[in-house]
């Protein structure tokens, strides 16, 4: 005789295995619905959460609320530039704050050469005397170098110069720019970072600065160089945040 029925206190605990599963899709979870059927919840892209809808409707991927920082672009230089540029396109209200990570970046003056940032609006750099930043690097002798300044026309992005005469002496930093686009407060970042040093010292640093002359103008516009020569490696990503 046929079975079409198979009643609760036939099923006895832990006798249906996943084996006994319909095929599903891949990634797909199971949920339920307002009245109490089961249904398959699609599958997620990449870096989205599993979000309730509330009670009586099935929960959803959906992109995670602010606090998450979303990757917007990559740079990577191979041969010699001037300057690695981040404007408008990027910058813009769709984020609150932005995060440059530069990793495995080499110049080429030999000598040594610091990286710098300038901010500007639109196309326009501001170049005139109100940057201020302090930075501090604990090297590998325990010896310790600074690099403060209250009236400059950029940023300094390292407390030392960095080694240029070799292109297996990487540098790497991280640089948070805070709510650039404000027009009622000054533009501040932050700036951590690994280097060797020109003497040949393993670096380990940390700072920040801001831009005394910056209300009521939101910056748009960042470019990272060197104070003399050229960068000809590493990986520019720009990160934004959403609050």
């Amino acid at each position: 005789m046929a079975i079409d029925k198979i009643t609760t206190p036939a099923v006895t605990d832990d006798s249906v295995t996943l084996a006994k599963m319909a095929p599903g899709t891949d990634g797909n979870i199971i949920s339920y619905d307002a009245s109490g059927n089961p249904v398959a919840i699609a599958t997620g892209s990449d870096g989205q959460v599993l979000t309730s809808a509330g009670a009586g409707s099935p929960p959803a991927f959906e992109n995670a609320a602010g606090g998450a920082w979303s990757k917007l672009v990559t740079t990577t230089v191979s041969s010699n530039t001037a300057a690695v540029e981040f404007n408008s396109t990027y910058l813009n209200s769709t984020y609150r704050d932005y995060r440059i990570i530069i990793s495995d970046m080499h110049h080429t003056t030999g000598a040594g050469a610091y990286p710098e940032l300038q901010i500007g609006n639109g196309s326009t750099y501001i170049t005139n005397g109100d940057y201020r930043f302090a930075m501090r690097a604990f090297k590998s002798d325990a010896s310790t170098n600074q690099e403060v300044s209250q009236a400059t026309s950029q940023f300094k992005l390292s407390a030392d110069s960095i080694a240029g005469d070799d292109v297996t002496k990487l540098s790497s930093f991280e640089i948070t720019m805070f709510d650039p686009l404000s027009t009622g407060s000054y533009f501040t970042l932050q700036a951590t970072g690994s280097f060797i040093a020109s003497n040949d010292l393993a670096c380990g640093q940390y700072g920040g600065g801001f831009f005394n002359g910056q209300q009521g103008t939101a910056i748009n516009l960042v470019k990272i160089f060197m104070n003399t020569g050229s960068i000809n490696a590493g990986t520019f990503t720009l990160y934004g945040r959403k609050i």
